[in-house]
């Protein structure tokens, strides 16, 4: 209220100002009269100078002039007042709509723009409306019903009978592993995510405790692209699975810089993506996202000075790393070409890529004489190519090479 107060005090005397300046009393017009009356008394005494012979008709001719001009300042000086007169009350008329314009203008647009009733906060009181806006927020299932529908691209008939053909059998044999992996990562491609997080946590259940990070991760972020960038308190649950088995996963700790703006609480957001963007790597899902928001996070956390650090740049290997490659032996380089051969798998299959990385896959895979795990590549790949003719023919091709295509 005190703030209120102060700008319409201000205001007001403001308009009381301007009010009093245009208020202010020109020369009234007896003034003027008088004046007049002087000088036309004036021209006469001069005449009479003139005939009594005190003055010169050349000094008379001058004194006249002079007093002529007077006389006619005078008299445009009475013609300014009246006219001033005749204006002054529309100026003021016109002052009084101005301020009460001005003054509703900017009533009206704090109303759109600002935040009425929305009082000044201690940091204390900001935790604590933070805590209970976290507490407080909606389900998944709550938030979802909010959510307007979605226009999706309806597939081939072809690849909805794969779909349906999988779901179906999926449902009779609830215990197959793979099964629910491979419709998880369907579904996903499909942006089916509400089905995608239920076959994933099929897959989380029947692992078990075998299951991974990765397993968990995927399904708080299918969770949270249910609902449409929304970390709801499952997914918040699911989050902090993650972080009990490996604290210092950085996707995850995205999405828990994320929960914490959605809870109003930017100065930990900002502090947690500062050093997810210190620690970024060219190709690190999370760096744009985080790039394309932290300015304002910033800002709202009372932050001025923060500038965007550069990209960073992917140097690739060094020539010590290339000459200790070289230098390997038949297992240890084994081993390199089965962690890369697992890091193309793990990439294909949660973010996709085109036909001639999974191309790739099949071929790496028959060369360490996989021939089960190329197999079911190479079905995924199909359902995932189904729409597309030219892919589709460049996976039969290499299957066909392989010796995969029956």
């Amino acid at each position: 209220m005190l703030f209120w107060a102060l700008i319409t005090a201000i205001s007001l005397s403001v308009v009381l100002f301007l009010l009093a300046t245009l208020w202010i009393p020109a020369p009234s017009s007896q003034d003027e009269n008088q004046e007049q009356q002087f000088y036309k008394a004036q021209l006469a005494e001069v005449e009479r100078d003139v005939s009594r012979g005190l003055l010169l008709p050349q000094d008379a001719e001058q004194l006249h002039a002079e007093i002529a001009r007077r006389l006619l300042q005078s008299a445009k000086s009475k013609n300014t007042h009246d006219a001033h007169d005749s204006k002054k009350i529309w100026l003021i008329l016109s002052a009084v709509i101005t301020a009460c314009v001005l003054t509703g203008g900017s009533l009206g647009l704090y109303q759109i723009f600002g935040a009425p009733g929305y009082d000044d906060l201690s940091q204390q009181d900001r935790i604590a409306r933070s805590k209970e806006l976290h507490a407080t927020r909606p389900s998944l299932e709550e938030y979802l019903v909010q959510l307007p529908p979605v226009d999706k691209s309806l597939p081939s008939s072809t690849y909805t009978d794969l779909i349906k053909k999988l779901r179906h059998t999926v449902e009779e044999r609830p215990n197959d592993l793979k099964g629910h992996s491979l419709l998880a990562r369907i579904e996903a491609s499909l942006q089916n995510f509400m089905a995608a997080s239920i076959a994933q946590a099929n897959v989380i259940h029947l692992k078990g405790a075998d299951a991974s990070v990765d397993d968990h991760f995927d399904y708080a972020e299918l969770l949270i692209l249910a609902a449409r960038g929304y970390v709801s308190p499952e997914a918040e649950a699911a989050l902090e699975r993650v972080l009990l088995l490996q604290n210092d996963h950085k996707p995850t700790l995205y999405y828990i810089g994320l929960l914490l703006v959605q809870i109003d609480r930017p100065d930990r957001a900002f502090r947690l993506w500062q050093r997810l963007l210190a620690e970024a790597e060219v190709d690190s899902p999370w760096l744009e996202p985080i790039r394309s928001q932290i300015v304002d996070i910033a800002l709202a956390a009372g932050v001025t000075d923060f500038e965007l650090p550069p990209m960073p740049t992917n140097s690739g290997p060094s020539i010590e790393d290339i000459e200790a490659a070289g230098e390997m032996n038949i297992e240890d380089r084994q081993a390199m070409i089965e962690s890369m051969v697992q890091s193309l798998a793990q990439r294909l299959g949660t973010e996709g890529g085109p036909a001639e990385e999974w191309a790739k896959l099949l071929r790496a895979l028959v060369v360490l004489r996989r021939i089960e795990d190329a197999s079911n590549i190479l079905k995924e790949a199909q359902v995932v190519f189904a729409d597309h003719t030219d892919a589709l023919a460049l996976i039969q091709e290499t299957a066909k090479i392989l010796g995969l295509a029956k």
